[in-house]
């Protein structure tokens, strides 16, 4: 080796520099060019600084690159076995006793929700229905005699012949006399209600147990109807894409022995309580009618609707013992973060539970960040 300040290199072998300039031994190639240069020694005592100082940034370790965690629209496609299934038929029956009259009803007819298909009759019955409409018929009249006189009261009082405590009499009258027709008119529609025989639903009859003179006790079953709502699709699916569905989320259903498609949407969603972790999924037609029978199978093909969620590119997750982690930058310091992970696409990974938007990540070298403290204290057993 040479000395910086005094002599020259020698004449044979490559230019080596000191290595205690700085910290490690440098290629022998890397001084060859500047040979020459440092023959001068005023060159020698300029330039030396400025190329170890070089040197010193290239063998530094790069800072670990971040990104920051920005919201983005997440929209995932889920394929699931779906089958028609019928809903239970309503059965109709008597709320009270009585006669069955005004019922004609019969196999093979529909029927509209709240359609009146008959009454219950009794002596007690009518005779309380007959009573109750005296009665609200009487308050009727009340409330319009306290109009008429509030109104004539109110026109007297601007011609100063009545007093401001006649106006209030005569409205504290009027009110009483209105909550007394309203509670009669309660009390008359529960009468009627309780008479008469409605339909619950909109169907068909497809069953006929009682006939008109019939005398019903309450319960006792008068017919059958099978709803027009009573065919929809049931899907059932496992853990996290149950959270995922939602009502609304719409798709396609193909029947496996037709192959002919059915646009559909979600209605419902729920845990089974039988067995943890499935979920079943009801949905109905997007478009009726629909000529689909219970039984049939297929394939339910679902596109859950867009939602913003934090993200980050996939290189920053690190997965250690079936656990998510990312090294989130926290007062300067790369800090391991636990997260939840919603979906990954395309080398974006969504996060639901763990970042926040803005939140900074490290996306180049975090599995060597993540592991680093363990790799310092570990030491080979003796």
């Amino acid at each position: 080796m040479f000395s910086i300040f005094h002599g020259h290199p020698p004449k044979a072998g490559p230019a080596v520099m000191p290595s205690r300039l700085i910290g490690m031994p440098l290629s022998p190639v890397s001084l060859e060019p500047f040979r020459s240069l440092f023959a001068m020694p005023l060159l020698r005592f300029l330039l030396l600084p400025i190329l170890v100082g070089v040197v010193s940034m290239a063998m530094a370790s790069p800072s670990p690159k971040v990104f920051h965690v920005e919201l983005r629209p997440l929209q995932q496609r889920v394929s699931l076995f779906a089958k028609v299934v019928a809903s239970q038929p309503v059965s109709l029956s008597a709320n009270a006793s009585g006669r069955l009259s005004g019922f004609s009803l019969v196999v093979g007819d529909r029927v509209a929700a709240g359609q009146m298909i008959g009454r219950l009759e009794s002596p007690t019955s009518v005779a309380s229905q007959a009573s109750a409409e005296q009665a609200f018929q009487q308050d009727e009249k009340d409330v319009a005699f306290y109009r008429r006189r509030l109104q004539l009261i109110q026109q007297k009082q601007h011609q100063r012949f009545a007093t401001e405590a006649n106006v209030l009499e005569l409205t504290q009258q009027l009110s009483d006399s209105e909550s007394r027709l309203a509670i009669a008119r309660m009390h008359l529609d529960a009468l009627r209600q309780e008479s008469r025989i409605l339909a619950p639903v909109a169907g068909q009859i497809v069953a006929i147990k009682a006939g008109e003179g019939d005398h019903l006790t309450p319960g006792q079953a008068i017919a059958t109807i099978q709803p027009d709502k009573g065919l929809w699709l049931r899907a059932e699916t496992y853990g996290e894409q149950g959270f995922k569905l939602a009502p609304g989320d719409s798709g396609q259903f193909r029947a496996e022995s037709s192959g002919r498609h059915v646009s559909v949407e979600v209605v419902s969603r729920y845990p089974d309580p039988s067995l943890p972790g499935r979920w079943w999924v009801d949905l109905k037609p997007a478009r009726v009618p629909v000529n689909w029978f219970p039984g049939e199978f297929g394939e339910l093909r679902l596109t859950i609707k867009s939602r913003q969620l934090p993200a980050v590119p996939t290189s920053a997750l690190i997965l250690d013992a079936g656990t998510w982690w990312v090294m989130q930058e926290i007062a300067g310091k790369a800090t391991p973060v636990e997260v939840s992970l919603a979906a990954t696409q395309q080398g974006w990974s969504w996060i639901r539970k763990g970042l926040s938007p803005g939140d900074r990540v490290v996306i180049d070298g975090a599995y060597a960040l993540y592991h680093k403290d363990f790799s310092s204290h570990y030491s080979n057993p003796d």
